[in-house]
């Protein structure tokens, strides 16, 4: 509160409060000394009237004669402020009384205070004066002093009597008041005097700091030609002279800053309009760069597919040559060919995923997936490569690892290639260990671990600084011993990136390396199902494997199946283990053993399996580092029962071992090649007839030649126009289409074919190409192509695509245009054993697949109504085509032939004809539904697995 007074309340309070408190100090002072003298005055009197009348008195009390002791008393009265006299004889009797009121009694007073002899007692309106009479030189003893009054005599003196004094107070305080109220006076003028000289003060102080105030208020606005004028004096003066400066120095300020504000207005306008030119010529350089990676990614497209086109060819004869007879050093030359061109397709792969990772196209799948799988299937490929060097290639995945994730296989899968085959280029002897391991779990995540580590010829520090990037390799001098784009790995951490993971190395020179990456993946929320036969447990098996790491894997898969396995460490062990095992009644069924990398003309392993044969006759399996199929022929020869390579998956030693022990019992389904698969189902008795169109000669020769292993007829046609001209004079069951040809690309050729298409007809177009882009794949598919297949032609994919296009063809009933509306036969909508054929026999895959397009079908089949609705026939065309797609592979013949005939009178028939079909395929959808609703589909599947069957 203080804080907030004013000047003016400042001063009066500074000159008022010292000026009260002094007046009320000394006023206070001097009433209580003026009081207290008047006091002190009325006890001196009658101290001196008791001094004087007890001397006059002693002969009239000695003499008993009262009538002088009664003119004392009146005489007495005569003083100011004398009440009363009286006087007593030393018995306390009274003798005389003059004045008001009665006479004291003298006996029950006690004095308050003692001078001279005289004692005063205050009775509150008066003051008692007792004062004795006495006389000197007589005994004191004569007389008594029973009264309490003679105590205060002096030993020395002699009473005769006493005398009583009373004093009233009247006029003392008459004149106290008087004295009260003088100095109240006084205080009051003294506060008032001050009180005007500090207004005033106060006043001649705020006055002109107000205007100051009101002034600087005027300032603040902008006015700053105000001035000051209060015609102050002293420190108010030099206030205000200084803030007439002030405002004059701020004026010519403004002055300046208004010329400088002017100034760089004009300076801004003119770098204003210097932006504009450089916005002018950002946005040119801008258009000219999205210009530049427009070129650049049709150049990668480009060169994908001039490259792709040649290596088509390189490669598919390749394999072809592989199949004939070949003498040794011919097939070492293809051998080193098929590396070549398989290492330029790498490298091809390795750029285009790159630029689309720079460009942020790159979308990663989010599907279920067996984890195990994807790592054997990479090892699966570099196996080769490993045995080549004689390095021990050997895989862990830790029993904490689920089985099942949600995840991107390919990616995945990519990922470890890339690391077990920069492990393989680095190592030249020893071995190679990958292990998968789960870092962390939640409620619907896991965080898996994999790492390769390997004992090559390791890193510095200077070294792994330039890993994960582009276009870097730890050696890059022009005398390099090993070779490489730089991109595997800096493709990895993108992708790991993108995982929501991290990739790392920790390596020291010549020690080795160990190159690890994680990843964050969803758990599948189904129930792990048993992926192996249970009957094994009742087994026993003897394990020799030298490498330790090796052995750890193989005793770790056989443990998790219930097997008892017996590890033997060194091959003269053999004869005392088997011995034992008789001797003990527990015999092994099974005998492995492991082969490192085995030389020509070594008869280790014979010598081996004849040591054994002659202390048991059960079966031997041999694991050896190799694929070579004429060292697998020998071992069988020499009497084993099954040879695998090394290192062997786990699903194909679980059947190996199956086959060999429950030959009877449990008869695992092994998939056969791409070629054996097909040729089961025989397309040799149909009339199949292919136009292949594509302007390199050498890839319509390895089309023919495929096909052709097939019992397929392929007609070939080298550009566009020559395949519109066989489509006049013939037909054909499937047309395999090139893109980029010259004249007529392979998008107007399709498009002609389908103007030109009879109604009812309706012939598959599959893009062979090489353009590897997903976009150019989308764009082909929305540009009337049914299918979709990358150059260089992988045979498996080519079989596959053409039995499912072929198959659907075969099953479509023609009759059924000429229907008001389609009648299906199927009785079920799921035909559970061909949707597990279609999955590669496997079961819970089958499950899982149509599980997704049941998920799906309620949003599919609304988009199709409301296409047909709206009229919009690419849309309508689009997604009955992508529902198609998705019912090949799910074993639903009943909605795929529905989707099928849809689509075909989509393309064929006017709108007023497609109604009845796509009334039919709501019907199949909702059949599928209910039907799916109303079963335990997984129940059905397992029930119907090859292994349920047997």
């Amino acid at each position: 509160m203080v804080n907030e007074w004013g000047i003016k309340t400042r001063v009066l309070f500074l000159t008022l409060v010292p000026t009260i408190a002094i007046s009320l100090f000394l006023s206070a002072y001097f009433t209580s000394t003026r009081l207290q003298d008047l006091e002190n005055a009325l006890r001196d009197r009658g101290y001196a009237i008791a001094l004087q009348l007890a001397p006059a008195s002693e002969y009239g009390v000695f003499s008993g004669n009262t009538n002088v002791l009664h003119h004392l008393s009146n005489e007495t009265l005569s003083e100011p402020e004398v009440r009363s006299v009286s006087i007593f004889d030393k018995n306390s009797h009274l003798l005389t009384h003059a004045g008001q009121g009665t006479a004291p009694d003298i006996s029950n007073i006690t004095p308050k205070e003692l001078n001279h002899g005289i004692a005063m007692t205050d009775l509150g309106q008066s003051l008692l004066f007792t004062v004795p009479v006495t006389i000197r030189e007589l005994i004191i003893d004569d007389y008594p002093i029973d009264n309490p009054q003679t105590k205060l005599v002096k030993e020395d003196q002699q009473i005769l009597g006493w005398i009583a004094i009373e004093l009233g107070r009247v006029t003392t305080t008459l004149r106290q008041y008087q004295v009260l109220f003088a100095c109240s006076i006084i205080v009051f003028i003294g506060l008032a005097v001050s009180g005007i000289f500090a207004f005033r003060m106060g006043r001649d102080v705020t006055r002109p700091i107000l205007e100051m105030a009101y002034c600087v208020e005027k300032i603040k606005h902008g006015k700053l030609d105000t001035r000051i004028y209060t015609n102050s004096r002293g420190e108010l003066r030099h206030l205000e002279e200084g803030i007439n400066t002030m405002v004059a120095a701020l004026q010519a300020a403004h002055e300046e800053l208004q010329q400088s504000v002017e100034q760089a207005t004009a300076d801004l306008r003119q770098t204003l309009e210097t932006i504009e030119i450089q916005n002018i010529e950002l946005e040119l350089a801008r258009k000219e760069a999205e210009m530049a990676s427009r070129v650049k990614s049709e150049f990668l497209a480009n060169m994908s597919h001039e490259i792709r086109t040649p290596l088509n060819g390189v490669i598919g004869f390749i394999n072809l040559l592989f199949k004939s007879e070949l003498d040794s050093r011919q097939r070492d030359y293809l051998s080193t060919m098929h590396k070549s061109a398989t290492s330029l397709l790498s490298i091809i792969n390795d750029i285009l995923d790159f630029s689309k990772i720079e460009a942020g196209k790159l979308q990663l799948d989010r599907l279920p997936m067996d984890l195990r799988d994807c790592v054997e299937d990479a090892i699966s490929l570099l196996a080769p490569n490993a045995h080549d060097k004689a390095l021990e290639l050997v895989y862990i995945v830790y029993s904490d690892v689920p089985h099942k994730i949600i995840g991107d296989h390919l990616r995945l899968k990519q990922i470890i290639t890339n690391l077990i085959n920069n492990a393989i280029k680095f190592t030249e002897t020893g071995s190679i260990v990958i292990r998968v391991m789960l870092e962390k779990e939640t409620i619907d995540h896991v965080m898996i671990c994999v790492s390769v580590t390997d004992t090559g010829i390791g890193l510095t520090n200077e070294d792994q600084q330039a890993l994960f990037q582009a276009f870097k390799q730890a050696d890059a001098s022009t005398t390099r011993k090993f070779g490489g784009t730089g991109l595997g790995l800096v493709i990895s951490k993108r992708l790991v990136q993108q995982m929501s993971g991290e990739i790392g190395v920790k390596s020291e020179k010549s020690k080795g390396s160990t190159f690890w990456f994680t990843f964050l993946a969803d758990k599948v929320t189904e129930p792990p199902v048993l992926d192996y036969n249970p009957n094994l447990q009742q087994f026993r098996v003897a394990l020799y494997e030298a490498h330790s790491t090796t052995r750890l894997a193989l005793n770790h898969f056989m443990t998790s199946w219930g097997i008892r396995i017996k590890e033997i460490h060194e091959p003269e062990h053999f004869p005392h283990i088997l011995d034992e095992a008789n001797a003990s009644n527990d015999p092994f069924h099974l005998i492995i053993i492991g082969v490192n990398q085995p030389e020509p003309n070594d008869n280790t392993l014979s010598s081996i399996i004849n040591k054994i044969n002659k202390f048991t006759d059960c079966p031997i399996a041999v694991l050896a580092n190799t694929t070579d199929q004429a060292f697998n022929n020998e071992v069988l020869a020499i009497g084993a029962t099954f040879c695998l390579a090394k290192p062997v998956r786990q699903r194909q030693l679980h059947d190996a071992i199956s086959n060999c022990l429950l030959p009877k019992k449990s008869n695992i389904v092994q998939l056969n090649s791409p070629k054996l698969f097909l040729n089961g189902h025989s397309f040799t008795h149909q009339k199949i007839k292919i136009l292949s169109v594509d302007d390199y000669e050498a890839n319509l020769k390895l089309v023919e030649a495929l096909l052709s292993q097939l019992g397929l007829e392929v007609v070939s046609a080298n550009h566009g126009q020559a395949a519109l001209e066989i489509l006049e004079s013939q037909k054909f069951d499937l047309i395999l289409m090139d893109i980029q040809m010259p004249g007529m690309d392979g998008i107007e050729v399709t498009n002609r074919i389908r103007a030109t298409e009879p109604k009812g007809e309706y012939t598959p177009i599959i893009a062979l190409t090489a353009h590897a882009l997903v976009s150019e794949r989308e764009a082909l598919l929305k540009s009337g192509m049914d299918d979709y297949l990358a150059k260089p032609i992988n045979e498996t994919k080519l079989y596959e695509i053409i039995r499912k296009w072929i198959k659907c063809s075969t099953e479509q009933d023609h009759s059924m245009k000429n229907l008001p509306k389609p009648q299906m036969t199927h009785s079920s909508p799921i035909d559970i054993k061909l949707a597990i054929e279609l999955a590669a026999n496997k079961p819970e895959l089958a499950y899982d697949m149509i599980n997704r397009l049941v998920e799906t079908l309620l949003k599919e089949m609304k988009l199709i109504n409301q296409s047909y609705m709206d009229k919009n026939w690419d849309n309508l065309k689009y997604y009955v085509h992508k529902l198609h797609g998705a019912t090949c592979y799910c074993g639903t013949p009943g909605l795929k032939m529905a989707c099928q005939s849809l689509e075909k009178q989509i393309k064929c028939a006017s709108s007023s004809q497609i109604k009845p079909f796509l009334d039919a395929l709501n019907e199949e959808i909702e059949k599928l539904i209910e039907y799916v609703n109303k079963n335990d589909l997984k129940t059905l599947f397992l029930e119907s697995s090859p292994q349920s069957m047997t």
